[in-house]
């Protein structure tokens, strides 16, 4: 199957959200995802690397012979988690001069299956998109009412390359969120929700699910003493049961929540 790939431009919204679909829900979200923890397509998937300079590479191996740089990344980061900050945490993170990978679960409580359309060939008009993103405070300050970084492009990458079922009373990672922040952000406001829409190809519906984000503080909480992070496998309680193009999460969606230190 030909690979494909949504890069999709950043929406800034103004006013109000549309009405969101009620029992759907993104409230876990895991940073920096191992390849396990991202599914074989999308840990399949590479990006060109900044540093490497092919005319360094003498012997055309794919690797810089002066700085060691490959030619190519993982699209999913390092893959090792985060090491001052939660790995798996409520919201997604904005972090000052970093690319983030943040991999997005969708909580399922509608009362009926859902299919997300993931299919960026087309386009598919109901492809998973942003329709907008706001500050979580009102009014908010501008040029940040949208981002704590006005210029910053949230890129999609759909879980699997064309849908992702969602099984009622589920929790299932749905999408892979890649975006590069500029060196420095705002942190007033420091919290923000960013809106996505797709089409449920189960009901040819368009549903609305909002996801938070936030800049975290520098200690990597609003305390003194910062939490530890997962560094290998994500905690025992979630039992990610791959299959179908899918990972379902099957537990409950408050048990997903890593506790903080």
């Amino acid at each position: 199957m030909r690979v494909f790939l949504m890069m999709a431009a950043l929406v800034f919204g103004a006013g109000l959200s549309a009405q969101l679909t009620a029992g759907l829900s993104i409230d876990q979200v895991i940073h920096e995802p191992s390849e396990s923890e991202a599914g074989p397509f999308l840990g399949s998937l590479t990006v060109p690397n900044p540093l490497y300079d092919p005319t360094r590479d003498l012997d055309a191996d794919g690797v810089d012979d002066t700085t060691g740089a490959k030619q190519f990344l993982p699209l999913i980061g390092n893959g090792n988690g985060l090491h001052h900050l939660d790995s798996v945490s409520g919201e997604m993170y904005a972090l000052a001069k970093t690319t983030t990978h943040d991999l997005i679960i969708l909580t399922n409580n509608t009362g009926a299956d859902i299919i997300v359309d993931l299919d960026f060939t087309t386009p598919s008009p109901g492809a998973l998109s942003i329709s907008q993103t706001r500050a979580a405070v009102s009014p908010a300050t501008a040029p940040e009412q949208s981002l704590p970084d006005p210029t910053a492009t949230l890129n999609i990458y759909g879980y699997d390359p064309a849908a992702v079922s969602v099984p009622n009373g589920s929790s299932v990672a749905i999408a892979l969120i890649v975006t590069r922040w500029a060196a420095r952000l705002d942190t007033s406001p420091r919290d923000y929700f960013v809106e996505f829409s797709f089409t449920d190809l189960a009901s040819n519906t368009t549903m609305r699910v909002e996801a938070a984000l936030t800049v975290p503080y520098a200690g990597g909480a609003d305390s003194s003493t910062a939490c530890s992070s997962r560094n290998g496998p994500l905690p025992r309680h979630l039992l990610l049961l791959i299959g179908g193009g899918a990972v379902a999460i099957v537990t409950r969606r408050k048990l997903l929540r890593k506790a903080r230190a």
